[in-house]
C-alpha cells in the first residue's frame, strides 16, 4: 500500500537556501519510505536556488512547491533586534493556513537551520482534534513580563516554533492568521522571540506537547524536569530525532572553542551539505574581541552557552546529578547581570 503523501513547510530567503537544502537531504535520507510534498515560503529567492532545491527534491522523488509571499501582509510586525537584523521571512509561518491549499489539513513546519536524524512518520499519526498544533516545550527561561503579556499561566508551558505539526483546519476555522498578525504588531521589549511569542499568545493552551527528543535545541542544557526518567534523558542525548542549531551556533559559524559535542553536530551538517549543490560552502570563524563593546551581546551569549555545552557534557558523564549545582555556581554572575540588564532596558523604554 502506497504511503499517504506528507506535507512539509519551511520559509527561507537566499541566505538560508543552502541550510534548507541540508535540512531536506537529512529529511529524505531518514524517511526513504515516505512520500513528501515540500512547500517553501519565500519573497526573495533566486531562480538558481529554486533550481538547486528542485534538484534535491526530485532526486528523492518528492514534489517541491514555491509560494511567493506578499510581504505587505506583514507590515508593522515587530522586527527590532539589537544584535542582528530580523527579516519578515521569520514571520511567514504564521501565514501558512491561507497560503497552502484548503485541501491540505495538516502540515509539518520545520525551520531550515536543523537536521533530521530519525523517522518522522509517528508525528503524522498524532490526532490533533481540538489542537492548533503539536510542538515541543521551549527551553528558554520565561520572564514574568513576557508571561503576563501573552497571558500564559504559571502552570502552562511555552512551545518552540522550530518544529510544528500544524492543524490547518483549526487555524482556518478560528481565523487564527488574523490574530497572529495582530499580536505580531504589538511592540514590546519583552516579546523578543517575535513569531514564536505571537504563536504562543494565540495558541495558549491549544497545543499538544511532544517529547523534546523530537527537537533538540542546541546548545541549550535541558534539566530533569523535561524528562520522565533517566532512559528518556539518555534517548534524548544519544538519539535526538532533530537537532536544531540555535542563534549564533550555526554550523557555518566556526566556533572552534565550544567542544566535542558542537563539533559532532557541525560535522553532521557538513556531511549532508556535501550532497547538495552548495557543497563548496565554507564555514566562517567567529572570533572574540572583548574590547568591542557593541558586540558584547554576542560575546555574552557565546560565553554562556559554551559553558552550558561543557557542563552538559560533564553532567552526561556523571548521570546529571551534579548538573544543577554546577550550573548555579558558574552562571550566578550572568543571571545577576541579565536581571540588571533588563531593568535598565525597562527604564529606557519608559523614558527614564
Amino acid at each position: 500500500m502506497e504511503s499517504e503523501k506528507k506535507h512539509i513547510c519551511c520559509n527561507i530567503d537566499d541566505n538560508y537556501a543552502p541550510a534548507c537544502g541540508v535540512m531536506l537531504c537529512s529529511l529524505f535520507e531518514h524517511n526513504r519510505n515516505e512520500k513528501f510534498e515540500i512547500h517553501i515560503l519565500h519573497s526573495l529567492l533566486s531562480e538558481e536556488n529554486k533550481e538547486y532545491l528542485n534538484e534535491i527534491t526530485s532526486g528523492y522523488d518528492a514534489v517541491c512547491n514555491f509560494h511567493k509571499v506578499d510581504d505587505s501582509l506583514l507590515d508593522g510586525v515587530r522586527s527590532s533586534r539589537e544584535d542582528r537584523p530580523l527579516t519578515k521571512a521569520a514571520y511567514y509561518r504564521i501565514l501558512i493556513s491561507s497560503i497552502l491549499d484548503n485541501s491540505i489539513s495538516k502540515v509539518l513546519y520545520l525551520d531550515s537551520d536543523l537536521v533530521v536524524l530519525g523517522d518522522l512518520s509517528p508525528l503524522f499519526s498524532i490526532d490533533l482534534s481540538g489542537y492548533a498544533l503539536a510542538a515541543t516545550r521551549d527551553i528558554g527561561r520565561m520572564r514574568d513580563e513576557k508571561r503576563m503579556q501573552i497571558s500564559l499561566p504559571y502552570h502552562k508551558h511555552y512551545f518552540a516554533s522550530g518544529l510544528m505539526l500544524v492543524n490547518l483546519d483549526y487555524w482556518r476555522a478560528h481565523n487564527s492568521e488574523n490574530d497572529l498578525i495582530a499580536i505580531s504588531r504589538k511592540e514590546s521589549i519583552f516579546l523578543d522571540q517575535f513569531d514564536q511569542d505571537s504563536l504562543n499568545a494565540v495558541f495558549n493552551g491549544k497545543w499538544f506537547e511532544l517529547s523534546v527528543r523530537w527537537l533538540r535545541n542546541y546548545p541549550y542544557v535541558y534539566e530533569r524536569s523535561f524528562f520522565e526518567n533517566n532512559f528518556d534523558r539518555k534517548q534524548f542525548e544519544e538519539s535526538p530525532v532533530i537537532v536544531h542549531y540555535l542563534d549564533y551556533f550555526k554550523p557555518w559559524n566556526r566556533i572552534d572553542w565550544v567542544g566535542t559535542r558542537w563539533n559532532k553536530y557541525r560535522s553532521i551538517y557538513y556531511n549532508y551539505l556535501k550532497h547538495t549543490p552548495w557543497k563548496e560552502t565554507k564555514s566562517k570563524p567567529v572570533k572574540l574581541r572583548l574590547g568591542e563593546y557593541k558586540k558584547f551581546g554576542l560575546y555574552r551569549y557565546l560565553i554562556i552557552y559554551s559553558f552550558n555545552s561543557l557542563l552538559n557534557d560533564i553532567g552526561y558523564m556523571v548521570g546529571f546529578k551534579a548538573l544543577p549545582g554546577l550550573r548555579k555556581l558558574f552562571f550566578f554572575p550572568f543571571y545577576f547581570y541579565l536581571k540588571f540588564y533588563y531593568k535598565i532596558r525597562r527604564s529606557d523604554n519608559n523614558g527614564n
